[in-house]
């Protein structure tokens, strides 16, 4: 069987042969992200060698197969890979996919370069970190990641190539530091967030005190998951976000009741409650004193 580079759209099978990944549903190409391009393929009775050039995670989103994974030489694995599997291939290794059955596939290829720059700023030697081949794992950041992408593959708009190449680092970063040869020590890697992240959201999160500041807002606009985000600002800031909201939130309603005469059912609001009883409780615990008592004593 002859080798077919994955994706690059000129190869075509014999007559009768089974289908194979060369036309993608979508693609991000024609948006010209730096650092990775996404793709969604929907495949059947596949028979393919693939050699990529870039390294590959491809997140099965519909179907339930039976694969038999190979490298072009050498034994074979079989395994029933469902809806949220993933595999993860490295860049120069030829593949032997062939499965019966049908799926619709994320596929997100990462350039070398970005997993060597992110590895270097890992503190890392990037010659020396090789990305490992894993098939049929679940991973929820990899998960979260690929669903954002998804989204903004979908939307298709020219503000989407920012975040999708944002989330195209975070995902060279979590492949540096879980499926690499250099995955054994990345538990003493700094997990702290980075200073214009952190400005980044502590500023978002001050700008809209008196709106929904759920934890997957906040991290959205961060491009980043719900749970990594929770974990890296508390590692930077001592704080889990949720108590730094309310902190904030206490900050402006004490600056509010010494600095002017609003009713303290609109201060309430202003900072997010939308009930007064609800806010006084919070204010009480956090203070020892009612709003009230807080604006007499100021």
């Amino acid at each position: 069987m002859e080798v077919v580079h994955e994706g690059d759209g000129t190869r075509c099978p014999p007559m009768g042969a089974p289908q194979i990944f060369l036309r993608p549903l979508l693609s991000s190409r024609p948006l010209g992200w730096n650092g990775m391009v996404a793709e969604i393929y929907r495949a059947r009775q596949v028979d393919f060698i693939a050699l990529h050039s870039e390294h590959v995670v491809s997140l099965q989103l519909r179907g339930n197969i039976d694969l038999l994974q190979q490298h072009a030489v050498g034994q074979g694995t079989r395994r029933s890979i469902k809806a949220g599997n993933i595999n993860i291939t490295p860049a120069g290794v030829a593949r032997h996919w062939r499965y019966d059955g049908d799926a619709e596939i994320l596929v997100l290829r990462i350039a070398p370069p970005l997993v060597e720059s992110v590895s270097g700023a890992e503190g890392r030697e990037s010659a020396a970190v090789e990305i490992v081949h894993h098939s049929g794992i679940r991973d929820s950041h990899i998960e979260y990641i690929g669903g954002r992408v998804l989204d903004e593959l979908k939307l298709g708009r020219p503000a989407s190539r920012h975040c999708a190449e944002s989330l195209a680092s975070l995902l060279a970063v979590h492949l540096v530091r879980h499926y690499s040869t250099a995955a054994d020590g990345a538990g003493d890697a700094s997990t702290k967030l980075a200073r214009h992240k952190l400005r980044q959201a502590t500023d978002y999160i001050n700008k809209n005190l008196r709106n929904d500041l759920s934890l997957g807002k906040i991290s959205e606009t961060l491009c980043m998951s719900p749970c990594h985000f929770a974990h890296v600002f508390k590692q930077t800031t001592g704080l889990a976000p949720h108590r730094y909201v309310i902190e904030c939130r206490m900050e402006r309603a004490k600056s509010l009741l010494r600095e002017s005469n609003l009713p303290i059912n609109e201060i309430a609001q202003m900072v997010g409650y939308s009930s007064q009883s609800h806010f006084s409780t919070v204010f009480r615990q956090f203070t020892g004193r009612s709003p009230m008592r807080y604006r007499s004593d100021a």
